[in-house]
């Protein structure tokens, strides 16, 4: 499984605006395991929580922290960098299509959350993974509508065709992506979901065909014909 991680900030209230521009770590888009152990969301070089705080948003520009930029050359961390800001003409005109990237990871204490940010926060692009580990909830946003990939979706969409093939595979890496994070999380997946319960379906039609009655002479009627009462319980092999 390919490790991706990106560039964020950290700040405190205390430091020089030079210290801050130092701030910049590489922050884990999912779990590492081995021997060093980080979660989603964690800088390499230290978890989340030991930061005042670690920007969500990521930021242009390499890594300036050693520690990290060591310890993703040791594990095979991919860091994927920012792309270059569209500027407001090209936002008119519609632009210029999404450099080519993996989508960003963003996560969420809630969906109800994830699903009003994604409606006013910029630095959460169309394509991007929403998580929601709380409500064992995956998805990304399409467009300007967030979907869950996951049997668990709470606040947000659900997709009625398969989201890798929507709007002609444009989210394709998004839910390659976003499948990722749900194993990791051990979420059960929507399209798992469904399988299950086609085979449930399948199976209560079947039982309901090699259904039997007994009928008052004491034979039992099945769809072949009838059986003997000493056969009753077991239906047809």
């Amino acid at each position: 499984m390919e490790i991706t991680a990106r560039v964020r900030q950290s700040y405190h209230p205390h430091q020089s605006t030079e210290q801050a521009e130092l701030a910049r770590h590489i922050v884990l888009d999912v779990p590492l395991d081995g021997r060093l152990r980080r979660e989603a969301g964690d800088a390499l070089c230290r978890p989340a929580i030991d930061f005042y705080e670690l920007e969500r948003g990521e930021v242009e520009g390499e890594a300036t922290c050693t520690k990290c930029v060591e310890r993703a050359a040791r594990y095979g961390v991919r860091v994927i960098t920012a792309a270059p800001a569209q500027s407001a003409e090209d936002v008119e005109q519609g632009g210029a299509e999404r450099t080519e990237q993996a989508p960003a990871v963003h996560h969420f204490g809630s969906t109800g959350e994830a699903y009003n940010v994604t409606q006013c926060r910029d630095d959460i692009l169309d394509g991007d993974v929403l998580v929601i580990e709380r409500e064992q909830v995956v998805g990304f946003l399409r467009s300007a509508w967030p979907g869950a990939i996951t049997a668990a979706h709470g606040e947000l969409h659900t997709f009625t065709a398969g989201p890798r093939t929507i709007d002609d595979g444009r989210y394709a890496a998004s839910v390659d992506l976003a499948e990722q994070i749900a194993r990791d999380l051990g979420a059960p997946l929507a399209i798992e979901q469904q399988g299950v319960e086609a085979e449930l379906d399948e199976s209560t039609e079947t039982t309901w065909h090699e259904a039997w009655l007994a009928d008052e002479d004491g034979q039992q009627l099945t769809l072949d014909g009838t059986r003997p009462n000493g056969q009753q319980g077991n239906l047809f092999s």
